[in-house]
């Protein structure tokens, strides 16, 4: 095969890729969603709550984006919603995690509440992100202690006090810009270099 059936098929390739639909469904209590999400890592997102009509979540993975969809058709006599949306993956070296995550949510109801956290290791061990963003964006920078193969993720819980409406949230998860070590010392190597080598020509 010559080299410009190889670049087409590169080209075509990436392009199929980035119109892909992500990985989302309407899931209940009993079900979860799994795809190539933030990192680009597997993700399992699992809903769980109470939600008189059955009507279930929509959870998409995909991207750099998690993101959750509860709906209620908004009457309070059939019993107040409560929901909470796990998003979970694997660290996939021991070692220090940078990352950025912008964290917005909609709560389109009254008396209504929402908690987005971080958790390692266990969904117990969780870090409170941000709460009731109302359709803003929260950013965060945080670092991660991960160990290869040690569980982690995001949490979202939200619900109301009167059964009324929907909610609504995202995460945009994405790695830090930040330079290791050895990295630095190549930089600095070859920053050494160059100047010795202006030096030698002067």
């Amino acid at each position: 095969m010559n080299r410009s059936l190889v670049q087409l098929f590169s080209i075509a390739g990436m392009s199929l890729a980035l119109i892909l639909p992500a990985s989302a469904a309407v899931v209940t209590t009993a079900t979860a969603v799994t795809g190539t999400g933030p990192l680009s890592q597997q993700w399992t997102a699992t809903w769980s709550g109470s939600d008189a009509y059955g009507m279930g979540s929509d959870l998409t993975v995909g991207g750099n984006k998690l993101s959750y969809d509860f709906k209620h058709p908004g009457h309070a006599y059939m019993g107040v919603p409560q929901q909470t949306y796990v998003f979970s993956t694997t660290a996939q070296k021991t070692g220090k995690l940078s990352i950025d995550v912008d964290l917005s949510s909609f709560a389109a109801w009254y008396q209504s509440y929402t908690d987005m956290s971080i958790w390692q290791g266990s969904t117990s061990n969780a870090t409170l992100l941000t709460q009731n963003t109302w359709g803003g964006v929260v950013k965060k920078s945080l670092d991660l202690d991960l160990t290869a193969g040690q569980a982690w993720g995001f949490i979202a819980k939200g619900g109301n006090y009167d059964g009324t409406g929907i909610l609504a949230g995202s995460f945009t998860v994405t790695q830090a810009d930040v330079p290791e070590p050895a990295s630095l010392a190549l930089l600095g190597l070859g920053a050494l270099g160059m100047l010795a080598r202006r030096r030698k020509k002067a």
